[in-house]
Order: C-alpha cells, then sequence, then structure tokens
C-alpha cells in the first residue's frame, strides 16, 4: 500500500518565492496533489498552517456548485464515485 507523502515545510528559505527551497517544496506539492490527492504536512508551526489550509479549505468548499463543475476530477480514484466528482 502507498504511504501518503510527507513534505517539510519548517525551513525558513520557504518564505521567499523564489528561492531553490520554495520551487523544490512546490514540486513535491503538486506531485502529491497529482499522484495521491493529498499529503501530510511538517512544520514546526503547525497551528498557524492549519489555520491558513482550513481556511482555504472553507472558501474552496463555499463555491456554488456550478463554479465546482467547472473543475472536474479525472483522478481514476473518483471516476468510480460520480457523487464526489466535484470538488
Amino acid at each position: 500500500m502507498a504511504k501518503i507523502p510527507v513534505i517539510d515545510f519548517s525551513k525558513q528559505d520557504l518564505l521567499q518565492p523564489d528561492s531553490p527551497e520554495w520551487t523544490s517544496v512546490r514540486v513535491h506539492v503538486r506531485k502529491a496533489l497529482e499522484d495521491y490527492g493529498c499529503f501530510e504536512a511538517s512544520f514546526d508551526r503547525v497551528l498557524e498552517l492549519r489555520r491558513a489550509v482550513f481556511g482555504a479549505m472553507e472558501e474552496l468548499l463555499d463555491l456554488p456548485l456550478q463554479t465546482k463543475k467547472l473543475c472536474v476530477s479525472e483522478n481514476l480514484f473518483r471516476k468510480d464515485h460520480e457523487e464526489y466528482k466535484y470538488m
């Protein structure tokens, strides 16, 4: 069974969008989301990150259904579950 990827967000240079660390983590996050649909975040200041992530999720989930339907997932996992097809 595949393990959910763990991505380390604790490096200070991640605050600088042009840093090599930022680019590396960005690539890992995208790959994890494309391959698994999720990842585990490792971070020294978990509470701050948690607030930001859940705040962003609230915004995403509060979108009207018509807007959500514009972003149909072709993820194989979701093809079997039509009711979960729209984010």
